[in-house]
Order: C-alpha cells, then structure tokens, then sequence
C-alpha cells in the first residue's frame, strides 16, 4: 500500500512537470531527458522510503498481536487494503503480547 501510495504522487508530479504542459517548447530529445530524470528521482525516492515504510507497518501489526506477514493481506484484491487499513487503525493489545511489551505502556 505504502509503496503504492508513494508513486500515484510521483506520476502525477512527472506528469505535470512535462515542458510542454507549461509552454516550454523543447527538442523532442531534450523533452525525453527530463522525464528521464523524474522518472529515475521518483524509483530513487520510491526505493528509499519502501524499505521503512515497511518496517512501520510490520511494527504496527506486532503492536497488535499480528505477525507482520499480514502486510501482505495487501495484495488481495479490492479488500486487502481496507483489511490492513482497518487492522492498521486499531488501538494496540493491552498488555505485553508475543512481539514484546505495549509501546503505549498500558
């Protein structure tokens, strides 16, 4: 879901950014060069929030008592996502559970 997340606004941002979307007229070549740099700006930043953006959701579910391969409940279709954003907004299990103590302290 992060990862998703993370490129919509990436796509949008290297759509809009295009020369011609702003009355630059450029060479055909030189239209390619910059939304070839976007491009790889965004699989950079993409690449290096992915591997922390999972790191916080598997936290979050052992936070809830759940093994963190339930993050990959994402890849199913249509209800994956609202099944993890749904465990995701849950308060954390009261007390200390098999993935360690509450990080809220109750």
């Amino acid at each position: 879901m992060s990862f998703a997340v993370m490129c919509i606004p990436a796509a949008c941002m290297a759509a809009s950014l295009r020369p011609s979307n702003i009355g630059i007229h450029m060479p055909s070549s030189a239209r390619h060069t910059g939304s070839a740099i976007i491009a790889i700006i965004s699989v950079i930043y993409s690449l290096a929030v992915l591997v922390p953006s999972l790191a916080v959701v598997w936290r979050r579910l052992h936070d809830l008592g759940k093994s963190g391969a339930y993050f990959f409940f994402i890849f199913i279709p249509l209800a994956g996502p609202f099944i993890l954003l749904y465990w995701l907004c849950q308060d954390s299990q009261p007390g200390e559970n098999e993935y360690g103590p509450n990080p809220k302290g109750n």
